[in-house]
């Protein structure tokens, strides 16, 4: 009962660590941590929201726990997209047990999540008795803060943050179709919302981290999680792990590595391209700023010319006032 009120939520931009940082978490013997995003506030919630509360118990089988119907012969929708992310040694009978036994308590939008992470938990055996926080990572759910604390007022959030220049570099090789605009328009969101956020309900239940802390002073950060999350020091938060098993970095330069490791800080600076550096510092230099990300500064034209378009309509909109609220959407 207690545990199912204590969740853990990894929030942040794709591609800046939110991975990294959960598969750390993974073997801690008080956590009890979710191993596939969920999109609940996004994709499930509002499923729910327009459901009677009978078919509430579908839609978490369909949505939240059919990740463990694992077929190693025939792909199954539930592994779409997941096809290298082998579940097979986790019963889906187990995990459905598990869930259906705890149904009866389910009484809230939230606590059918927690009744699914949990239940997952029992059937891989991290259901233990020192179990205090359940842990859920889904990028991008740092926009859905105000809801998570109103559906688990004792929620902890851990947003990680990353250099925009080299979360580009990565991102970009994934999403060829995105430009540094956009891109950059997006982590400024993203950052933004975070840094709002931690204004609004405070350190004690917000967390920003960076990413490069996290890899060059992992030992500082690791004890700031500890604090944060009141849970105790383990060596096992040294080692990236994915149900109990060793993981891999999910690393778009396909350099993959069972350690933390800092060879991705900077690499944007092999990479990018002038023109592209500015367009991001440009339209995202405050959030930098607020963030303590220097700049190069040594801006290109063509880059002051793109990036310069959005601070104009920035201010634009600004000064009609009305435009306020697009001008947040960007």
């Amino acid at each position: 009962s207690e545990l199912k009120q204590r969740p853990v939520f990894i929030v942040g931009h794709p591609k800046a660590g939110t991975s990294l940082l959960l598969n750390l978490l993974d073997s801690h013997s008080q956590l009890v941590v979710f191993p596939e995003e969920t999109l609940f506030l996004r994709r499930v919630l509002p499923l729910l929201e327009k459901s009677p509360r009978g078919a509430w118990y579908g839609i978490a089988k369909a949505n939240l726990i059919d990740f463990f119907n694992w077929n190693t012969e025939s792909t199954v929708p539930s592994q779409a997209g997941f096809e290298t992310h082998d579940y097979s040694f986790i019963s889906f009978d187990a995990v459905e047990k598990a869930m259906e036994k705890d149904w009866g308590s389910v009484a809230t939008y939230g606590d059918v999540l927690s009744a699914a992470v949990i239940a997952f938990g029992d059937a891989a055996g991290q259901l233990s008795e020192s179990a205090s926080r359940w842990v859920e990572k889904t990028p991008l759910h740092e926009y859905a803060a105000n809801k998570i604390f109103e559906l688990w007022p004792e929620a902890k959030i851990l947003h990680i943050v990353r250099d925009p220049r080299d979360n580009f570099s990565s991102y970009e090789r994934k999403h060829a179709d995105w430009t540094a605009q956009h891109f950059a328009r997006k982590w400024r969101r993203s950052t933004r919302a975070g840094l709002t956020s931690l204004r609004r309900f405070g350190p004690d239940r917000y967390l920003m981290l960076k990413y490069e802390d996290l890899v060059l002073d992992n030992q500082e950060v690791i004890e700031r999680i500890c604090t944060f999350l009141e849970i105790r020091f383990e060596e096992i938060l040294n080692q990236p792990t994915k149900v109990g098993k060793a993981w891999s970095a999910n690393t778009m330069f396909g350099v993959g590595s069972e350690q933390i490791s800092s060879a991705p800080v900077g690499r944007w600076e092999n990479i990018l391209s002038n023109d592209d550096v500015t367009v991001i510092e440009v339209i995202a230099s405050k959030q930098m700023k607020a963030c303590g990300y220097p700049q190069k500064r040594q801006w290109g034209l063509r880059g002051l010319v793109h990036g310069g378009y959005w601070r104009l309509r920035q201010n634009y909109y600004f000064s009609l006032g009305a435009g306020r609220n697009k001008v947040r959407q960007d």
